[in-house]
């Protein structure tokens, strides 16, 4: 097992490639730190009405948690205000309540070793945070949730013989003190693939969902579980695996991220089929009966490079963003349904940019506008901190992203390989009429799934192939002077 005191920094190499099709405004947060700034992959955004507050860390210079307020929506965010006192920090989380309040999570550091969790609260808009208190003096990766008076947090803790556990502490009084936080994982836990390994959801009714990885069954990958707590979190139930059980047990699964609305619980992560980071996917789970049981997992995307965000809007579609390189384009993508998961037509472009993204946080606001942060990370480690923010919607004609691309452009359908059923995403800048046609290794025509004149805006349509054969098929877009064709596979 990693020693969970070690102190990991991954480096991501830039890697050169063009601008992909954007429509959403991307916004520098870190105004005075440079070099290695990161947002962790826990939650990382906060949203109540129009102020907007970012928790993100400069671990370059100072090592210290920042949050960053927007008092106009997002369009502007102030220098940031610093988190934890004195004592260096890193890898938080931040949710605010109805009334306004912030509450802040997040480990100590103490040279290269992790100092335990500690946990603040501001009631004056994130102006100021109160003294650190210390809810585990071991611990990494917290996650934290609010519900009325009640202040949930969730984390790893190392154990006896270089076991490791799930831990759990709550307050019922807004976080002034913290019970003793106690175990919640039910089997012993070897091995835990650091990046971004837990998340924390809750439902309207105060059921709280904890997710993780971990490598209990016997294999060199790990595997995505959940613990449900239906008492305000007195306890939780018995630990429940969300991918196929019956998979293989050496497939890497990691970062996953749930949100619940009533009895659906969705989630989503990444996985590394091969151990050597050239096979990895963005997978999504559900659950229809509250976590108890979940279906067969659904690939999102092909080459998702970092672990996903999810989040669910006011009338429980689904948005899964996560950062992506996939032929020439390398940056962060948001994947939408609304249609409890059955599909994900919609895909849109968040990032601007050419450079490597990693650590994704997203939100949705009742209001149903979607917010985004992450880390731009560029060669050097000269990192940055971006947000942005806009509306993602799906028509019942035609599913068509409400922004509007910069080009022409065919992408790589989803899933790939695929059975039977993949979607297949394009972007018009103009109003066109436009061909999709679906050909076999032949070039015999198999399909034509669009053939009318479309507005300007990104589209997926889909193509049912339960009535063919297995093999290489084809997929022709002709709009305007516009012709690019990609393949796909079909695998039975």
């Amino acid at each position: 097992m990693k020693y969970i005191y070690l102190f990991i920094l991954v480096t991501v190499i830039g890697i050169p490639n063009s601008v992909i099709g954007q429509g959403f405004t991307n916004i520098k947060v870190n105004h005075l730190t440079t070099g290695d700034q990161n947002t962790d992959g826990g939650n990382s955004i906060a949203v109540n009405g129009n102020i907007v507050y970012l928790l993100w860390q400069d671990m370059d210079s100072t090592c210290f948690s920042y949050v960053s307020k927007s008092t106009d929506g997002g369009v502007t965010f102030n220098n940031g205000v610093k988190v934890g006192g004195s004592d260096p920090n890193i890898f938080g989380a931040i949710t605010t309540d109805n009334a306004g309040s912030i509450y802040v999570v997040w480990d100590g550091i103490v040279g290269e070793n992790f100092n335990g969790v500690f946990f603040a609260k501001s009631v004056n808009q994130a102006t100021t945070f109160s003294a650190p208190l210390t809810i585990s003096a071991e611990g990494v990766f917290p996650q934290i949730a609010v519900h009325g008076s009640n202040v949930y947090i969730f984390f790893y803790k190392p154990k006896a013989g270089n076991k490791v556990g799930c831990f759990f502490a709550r307050s019922t009084n807004g976080g002034t003190t913290f019970e003793v936080p106690y175990e919640i994982t039910d089997a012993s836990i070897d091995e835990v693939k650091w990046d971004s390994p837990n998340a924390m959801g809750l439902d309207n009714n105060g059921n709280i969902y904890c997710i993780w990885n971990d490598g209990r069954r016997v294999g060199t990958g790990t595997d995505v579980y959940l613990a449900k707590s239906t008492n305000n979190g007195v306890s939780f139930g018995a630990n429940i695996i969300v991918n196929d059980i019956a998979g293989d047990a050496n497939k890497t699964r990691t970062g996953p991220t749930v949100a619940v609305t009533g009895s659906n619980v969705y989630v989503a992560w990444r996985q590394e089929d091969d151990g050597s980071g050239s096979n990895r996917k963005i997978l999504f789970g559900k659950s229809t009966n509250g976590g108890s049981s979940f279906v067969a997992a659904t690939e999102i995307a092909s080459g998702g490079r970092g672990s996903p965000s999810l989040a669910i809007n006011s009338t429980g579609e689904i948005y899964i963003a996560y950062p992506q390189f996939t032929g020439g384009k390398n940056g962060l993508f948001c994947t939408k349904s609304n249609n409890q998961g059955a599909t994900f037509p919609v895909t849109v472009f968040i990032s601007d940019t050419d450079s490597n993204v990693k650590d994704p946080s997203i939100c949705v606001d009742g209001n149903d506008m979607f917010y985004a942060v992450w880390t731009l990370a560029r060669e050097g480690n000269e990192d940055d901190i971006y947000f942005a923010k806009g509306k993602i919607t799906v028509t019942n004609i035609e599913e068509e992203a409400s922004v509007i691309p910069k080009q022409f452009e065919l992408m790589q359908s989803y899933p790939n390989p695929f059975n039977p059923r993949t979607t297949i995403p394009f972007s018009l800048p103009s109003k066109s009429f436009v061909s999709l046609k679906v050909f076999d290794a032949l070039g015999r025509e198999m399909a034509t799934l669009v053939s009318e004149e479309l507005s300007a805006g990104i589209y997926s349509k889909h193509w049912d192939a339960t009535s063919v054969t297995s093999g290489i098929y084809f997929y022709r877009l002709q709009a305007g002077s516009f012709v690019e064709t990609r393949k796909m596979l079909l695998v039975r």
